[in-house]
């Protein structure tokens, strides 16, 4: 069929300005798959994600600990199965820890506690063991709640590394790549002590293979929740609970700010900072501006980039989030995935983009504006076509019965043109358009 002149309107014909309608930020949207116990997961409840060497996914959770191959899940089940965290050594042994202060060392295929598990327990109540590591002499090094930091050497003599003072200090050891040990060397008081705690600040001693940097944070840090995530090859973060510091390791330079969410967890995607809270997913470009929330009221407690892109994320009471490497991003309206079927996409001279459903609908979006969906009489988007004048032309297949397709067209006042051939797109020659 050929289009010239005033004929160009047997196609539904639009202006752009007439699609210039109010605009929703956030358009694009990821879709996380959600693995919860119908899945195979053993528990909702998921504390910690780990990938080890031979890239399996581990997952601790208050009914055991569950490895992931890509395919199924698989569940150990443990003396004490509250697990809370999952750490691999040098030796590419897998330790898990429960709430209760519990070792267990995955070897050769299977769980068994660690030998020395009832004395790290006794001297870690009541509190909770936070971060673990394990040197190249086999010493167990052990940081928790109370505060508690303890080194066992592998014939079982302990060490404690934590001395009472009216002072608050912690180190930041870096053990392996974007890898570090915690622990608190000073404190005021421990656990349990009648003593008031003192208004004092927290000196933070980081050593990494490349020097040694000192912080200060203005309060006395929750010996429960301490972090430390390299985000880049110049920037570390350091997480207190509702304080975050960011240190920049080419210049020794810090800043401290408060959160108004708790950070449990964070890693960085492509130069975007993916934030664990107890409210949901927070991403953050490099100027620290929020670019998007997603989970929105669900608390969030680990999170994890494995070696393919791939994002997992643990939750207390929703099981685990992922999302696929390719990072892409889907259409959605008030923060809903559209889940229709699109039939036709166009690109126009603004750099807008045009979206068609089966259902009839168009939507124009481009990066964080999309315009009001408009609804047309079309079963089916079949194609579209920008001329040089800006005006729009829409190719629309129904499927009724014997009809190869119909070519609906109007213009917004209303008068409607059907053309019996069936078209799927346009071609301009000189001032002629072509379809068929």
């Amino acid at each position: 069929m050929q289009l010239s002149g005033r004929h160009v309107y047997l196609l539904l014909v639009f202006f752009v300005s007439i699609l210039v309608h109010t605009g929703t930020a956030q358009q694009l949207r990821y879709a996380f798959k959600n693995y919860t116990p119908n899945d195979g997961l053993p528990s909702s409840e998921v504390h910690k994600v780990l990938q080890d060497a031979q890239h399996y996914m581990w997952f601790a959770t208050d009914h055991g600990v569950c490895r992931y191959n890509g395919y199924e899940f698989k569940t150990y089940n443990l003396a004490d199965n509250s697990i809370l965290g999952l750490y691999e050594d040098y030796k590419k042994r897998i330790w898990a820890w429960s709430f209760s202060g519990r070792l267990f060392v995955f070897e050769n295929g299977r769980f068994e506690e660690y030998k020395w598990s009832k004395q790290v327990m006794s001297l870690t109540q009541p509190g909770i063991i936070q971060s673990l590591h394990v040197d190249d002499a086999d010493n167990l090094y052990i940081a928790s709640s109370g505060p508690h930091s303890y080194k066992f050497s592998k014939n079982g003599e302990v060490t404690n590394l934590i001395q009472v003072k009216p002072s608050s200090k912690i180190i930041m050891l870096q053990t392996g790549n974007q890898q570090f040990f915690s622990f608190i060397s000073e404190y005021p008081r421990q656990y349990n002590s009648d003593v008031r705690m003192p208004r004092i600040s927290t000196f933070i001693t980081v050593k990494m293979n490349r020097g040694t940097y000192n912080v200060e944070v203005p309060v006395v840090v929750a010996p429960e929740r301490y972090k430390i995530r390299q985000l880049s090859d110049t920037l570390l973060l350091l997480i207190l609970r509702e304080i975050q510091v960011k240190l920049n390791l080419n210049s020794g330079l810090y800043s401290v700010k408060e959160s108004r969410q708790i950070v449990y967890d964070v890693t960085n995607i492509d130069g975007y900072n993916y934030y664990a809270t107890d409210d949901g997913l927070v991403i953050k470009n490099n100027r620290d501006e929020e670019v998007a929330t997603y989970l929105k009221g669900v608390q969030l407690l680990s999170i994890k980039k494995d070696t393919e892109g791939g994002l997992w994320i643990t939750s207390l009471s929703n099981g685990v989030y992922y999302l696929q490497p390719s990072g892409i991003a889907h259409l959605s309206i008030n923060d809903e995935i559209v889940k229709e079927k699109f039939s036709a996409l166009y690109v126009l001279s603004d750099s807008s983009l045009l979206a068609g459903l089966n259902g009839g609908r168009i939507f124009r979006f481009r990066l964080n504006h999309l315009w009001q969906p408009i609804n047309l009489e079309f079963e089916t988007i079949a194609s579209f076509y920008e001329d040089s004048a800006n005006v729009i032309f829409v190719a629309g297949v129904t499927n009724k019965v014997l009809q190869f397709g119909n070519l609906y067209s109007r213009r917004y006042n209303g008068q409607i043109y059907q053309s019996v051939i069936g078209l799927s797109n346009f071609v301009k020659q000189g001032e002629n358009i072509y379809t068929g």
